[in-house]
């Protein structure tokens, strides 16, 4: 259970990439090849996870509130079970530190996101099918952006 003194940190092996501005974004997790993919609450969400410019469930579910017109309680409710289901698929952390980094993300504004739907997480095993050896039918050990 997530308590209201707890503060999150990310997994380093976990790979980011935003593929519509502020709408739409992939994790990558290099431990275990599953990836996920992420719609624009939970982009910000792990945006201000990632940089540590938010790192409580109060921080992040009064941005979440304050980017989307959420009320208090949704962005809480909201934020609390996407926490959740990162603590799951363990691509966060619990920890009592409070140090805070500056941010290497642009947050967006209200008018550049998308209508609000809950966060949400998509799981998929279909990375654990590549060959990283090289052998795949994709183009060799290119196919990860290991060739030229």
């Amino acid at each position: 259970m997530i308590t209201g003194k707890q503060r999150f940190v990310t997994k380093e092996q976990a790979s980011f990439t935003e593929l519509i501005d502020h709408q739409e974004s992939i994790l990558l997790d290099l431990e275990s090849l599953h990836y996920h993919s992420l719609n624009a609450a939970a982009t910000l969400l792990w945006k201000h996870l990632r940089s540590g410019s938010a790192t409580s469930v109060e921080e992040l579910s009064g941005n979440l509130a304050a980017a989307f017109g959420l009320t208090p309680e949704t962005a809480e409710l909201d934020t609390r079970q996407f926490i959740e289901e990162l603590l799951q698929n363990q691509l966060v952390a619990c920890t009592d530190e409070s140090a805070k980094s500056q941010s290497l993300f642009a947050f967006p504004t209200a008018h550049d996101l998308p209508v609000y739907e809950s966060p949400a997480v998509k799981t998929s095993n279909a990375v654990l099918e590549m060959n990283l050896a090289g052998t795949s039918s994709m183009g060799g050990s290119g196919a990860l952006g290991g060739g030229s």
